[in-house]
């Protein structure tokens, strides 16, 4: 009688334990950009409600600057920031690319829009 194999052998383990890595490895890649992206978001969501639309841009800016300083946004400018008034509400709006290397010539490429609504 011969016994059949139960469970995992060392190779399909191996390969398995590579593969969870790998997607470790990207999440923590990512992990950075993602919140990069929400303290943004909140940022623009807290300036649009703080200020009216009778505001100068300026002073937008600024604020956004300001806001930024103790945030995870350090490599954001509050100049991609674009700067309108919509229905006598103000509304900011930001569109942005972050490339993140991971290794050799392959890279993650990601897009965000955020609006302050």
């Amino acid at each position: 009688m011969r016994n059949k194999q139960k469970g995992l052998s060392l190779i399909s383990t191996i390969i398995v334990v590579g593969i969870l890595a790998f997607c470790v490895f990207i999440g923590l890649r990512a992990a950075p950009v993602y919140g990069e992206f929400y303290a943004i978001k909140k940022i623009m969501k807290q300036v649009a409600t703080a200020h009216t639309a009778s505001s100068s841009r300026d002073e937008i800016r600024k604020a956004v600057a300001l806001a930024m300083m103790g945030g995870y946004a350090a490599n954001f400018s509050p100049n991609d920031i674009e700067i309108s008034k919509d229905n006598g509400q103000l509304l900011l709006y930001t569109e942005y690319e972050r490339v993140i290397p991971l290794f050799g010539n392959v890279s993650l490429l990601f897009k965000f829009d955020a609006t302050s609504r």
